[in-house]
């Protein structure tokens, strides 16, 4: 049986702390000790430097995502992240919500129904006919402009919730946290070595780093060992709005809520509506790239209701409008206004074994990258820290797990019907 080893993550997001759950809850062998090291971490209140802060920093994308599970993968590696990751959280789901971290079942995660429309000819069947409920629109019932539409059930994600409840989970299953900046790949292995180092969760190893796993978002671009010029930001702004109207007028059906997104003719989405829960959803938005603007723009909010009440005029409140009146954006309950700067990469993705011979890391110790997701860091996150996974098992010379396995504490009992995979 392979020795135990320490594993060193660098990154505090969604890929960072999903990749730290898949290394502790996994079935054979002994467990590996786990060190995350993370400048951002969710529902902390601080930075790394100690500072008091109100929110999240723009950079750190994973606080301020929609999110929902809708993929628009268009090769088979990255549609097969996005169809394991929606059945690994059809599970979690499925168990229940547990904020500890300490249950089986995930914070943040309920089913929705999802009306997706395509303003381009578009082969959607095998974009999206994987999801449960799929079916195409008649193209009689499509609105103008629009050349394709589908119907289908997914989840909503709710950041607030789910992106701490990774964390919990990270340090219930034995993870070691260790809230700190590092400037480069050997920093991060000093500091994971230290048994001085503050840290959360389990006790300092015994044993010096044996891996490393990089997920640290925009930071891939200056983190000396990587200096990755191809990760740049795209930002995002959104709006929180409430409309608990929209979800009352769905009693009795399968869903309590409907999201919606529009695919412009170039393949991206700047038009959607995300259900949050409690009458509340994310509306949004944009998507413009090497804009490292941290400040919400007003006029930008304007456009983004323009576009989008014309495909759900009943975001508007009720109150404020008439039948025979159009709906205008100060119709809307907006409640905030959010801006991410989602970590993309040219080329997409990446999720390999690194060369770190010139990064000042040791020869033995194998450095893997798993970072530039841009927008789809959750709908992918499952599917791609499994594959990073594998990929240190085989840098580690041990035996990968079964084909198609996810987490122990879901093996137990089978997934629900997520997906026609």
């Amino acid at each position: 049986m392979p020795a135990p080893q320490h594993i060193v993550i660098l990154g505090g997001g969604v890929i960072g702390l999903s990749a730290g759950i898949a290394l502790l809850d996994r079935a054979d062998g002994p467990r590996d000790a786990v060190t995350l090291i993370a400048a951002e971490l969710p529902a902390d209140g601080t930075h790394a430097s100690g500072s008091a802060v109100a929110a999240a920093p723009a950079h750190y994308a994973s606080a301020w995502a929609g999110a929902h599970h809708v993929s628009d993968a268009r090769e088979q590696r990255t549609r097969s992240w996005d169809q394991t990751s929606l059945a690994v959280m059809a599970q979690l789901a499925e168990r229940g919500s547990d904020k500890s971290g300490r249950g089986e079942g995930a914070s943040g995660l309920f089913w929705t129904a999802q009306r997706e429309l395509w303003r381009a000819p578009e082969d959607i069947e095998k974009l999206v006919g994987w999801y449960p409920d799929y079916k195409p629109l008649p193209s009689a019932s499509l609105p103008a402009g629009i050349a394709c539409g589908a119907t289908f059930s997914t989840l909503s994600i709710v950041v607030p919730e789910y992106l701490p409840w990774l964390q919990a989970r990270f340090l219930a299953l034995g993870g070691r946290l260790i809230h700190a900046k590092v400037n480069s790949l050997s920093d991060a292995l000093s500091l994971a070595a230290s048994p001085t180092a503050p840290a959360r969760g389990a006790p300092p190893p015994t044993t010096p780093p044996s891996a490393l796993i990089v997920s640290p978002g925009l930071g891939a671009r200056t983190l000396g060992g990587v200096r990755d010029q191809g990760v740049h930001p795209v930002r995002g702004q959104t709006l929180l709005v409430e409309a608990p109207w929209l979800e009352e007028a769905r009693k009795g059906q399968k869903h309590c809520a409907e999201g919606l997104s529009v695919v412009r003719a170039e393949g991206w989405r700047d038009t959607y509506v995300i259900p949050r829960g409690e009458g509340r959803f994310i509306v949004g938005g944009t998507r413009l790239v090497n804009d490292d603007d941290a400040a919400p723009r007003a006029e930008t909010t304007a456009e983004i209701l323009k576009r989008v009440l014309p495909f759900v005029p009943e975001l508007a409140d009720p109150s404020r409008r008439t039948l025979l009146t159009t709906p205008s954006p100060s119709d809307v309950r907006v409640l905030a206004t959010n801006v991410g700067l989602r970590p993309a990469r040219q080329g997409g993705a990446r999720v390999e074994r690194m060369c770190s011979s010139a990064a000042g890391v040791p020869s033995n110790v194998p450095v893997l990258a798993c970072y530039g997701f841009g927008g789809v860091g959750y709908q992918a996150s499952w599917g791609a820290v499994f594959e990073a996974r594998d990929l240190l098992d085989d840098a580690l010379e041990r035996p990968r797990l079964p084909q198609g396995s996810t987490l122990a504490s879901l093996a137990s009992r089978s997934a629900a019907p997520a997906a026609r995979l």
